[in-house]
């Protein structure tokens, strides 16, 4: 290592000519302060040109507002997201969702009102077995062999029954010269006689009902039932079945009654074997021309030909057999 003083070194640099470098001799000492060249561009009250940047500030500003309104804006959506949810847990206490109609079980995984072999084997049918389930027509009921059945296998005071009647009631009114609706009542058969799920009521409702559709026919009963069904915790007063069998065009005392009285019981048992036969045993089970269509039990379930008003109306319409002028309108374009 050499003992040699230090001395500036910048003193042996030339200078490079049309450059901004430092001329020679600028530092006069290490203890002296910088100067710079008079060659040196300066800006007045800043440093040196080439070191400026005005931009900048205005990009840091414009990053820094950036980054306000997104946190602003996220405190927000955070603050909605969470009101929601406070607000749907406080309605699902006030109002929780409503327990299944009494005495009806609950919904089940496998299909109900289907063939009873299908049933007990817990199997998905095939449309060739729903196919060769066939319900011949009800005995003394006016039928029309061209007319597509639309069998409903329900309990007059069930509140699924209510629904599916009233929701295919329009359905059956545009349909009418070619659809014949036919009412089966699921009960109880016991060597005393039939027991119904909802109590005797219900008994005398569907006995009611069954007496107008074998006197009458499938369309005047469906009336019938409908009114009924308008204030179904009356169903099966006496009271109820004469007002709607005036409003159905009939006279209850003359009509209805003597058969109540006389075939009533008769009239039930046979439909309840009818139902047990083909194993339907839930409320609302409808068949569409012989086959099942589908099953209303607090919702819609097990519906292969689809439940809307237009896969109801495809499907009869689909069945007709007649000629085809006789199709009402509500058949065009299906």
């Amino acid at each position: 290592m050499s003992d040699k003083p230090l001395t500036d070194s910048t003193s042996d640099l030339p200078a490079v000519p049309g450059s901004n470098h430092l001329a020679a001799g600028s530092l006069s000492s290490p203890s002296s302060s910088l100067s710079m060249s008079p060659a040196y561009p300066l800006v007045e009250g800043g440093p040196p040109a080439y070191l400026s940047c005005p931009s900048e500030p205005r990009l840091a500003a414009r990053l820094s507002r950036h980054l306000t309104l997104r946190r602003v804006l996220t405190g927000i959506f955070i603050a909605f997201t969470l009101a929601y949810l406070v607000l749907s847990i406080a309605q699902l206490g006030e109002h929780p969702p409503p327990p299944p109609p009494s005495g009806h079980p609950p919904p089940r995984h496998y299909p109900l009102g289907l063939p009873s072999d299908l049933r007990e084997s817990n199997q998905r049918p095939t449309p060739e077995k729903l196919n060769a389930t066939l319900l011949a027509p009800t005995s003394g009921e006016n039928w029309d062999p061209s007319a597509v059945p639309l069998d409903f296998f329900v309990m007059s005071k069930c509140p699924d029954a209510v629904f599916c009647e009233n929701y295919l009631y329009s359905i059956v009114q545009n349909l009418k010269p070619i659809v014949i609706p036919r009412f089966h009542y699921i009960a109880t058969l016991e060597p005393s006689g039939v027991k119904c799920m909802h109590g005797p009521n219900e008994c005398a409702g569907d006995i009611q009902q069954l007496c107008v559709a074998q006197q009458f026919g499938g369309h005047q009963a469906y009336d019938f039932v409908h009114c009924q069904n308008q204030t179904p915790h009356r169903i099966g007063l006496e009271r109820l079945a004469t007002q709607c069998a005036k409003e159905t065009g009939l006279d209850y005392r003359k009509d209805i009654q003597p058969c109540v009285e006389a075939n009533g019981t008769r009239l039930l048992k046979e439909s309840a074997q009818l139902v047990k036969k083909i194993g339907v045993s839930t409320s609302c089970t409808m068949y569409v021309d012989h086959k099942f269509h589908c099953i209303y039990e607090s919702g819609w379930q097990t519906c292969p030909g689809g439940h809307s008003e237009k896969d109801f109306t495809r499907a009869i319409c689909k069945a007709y057999r007649g000629h085809s002028h006789n199709k009402p309108k509500a058949c065009q374009g299906l």
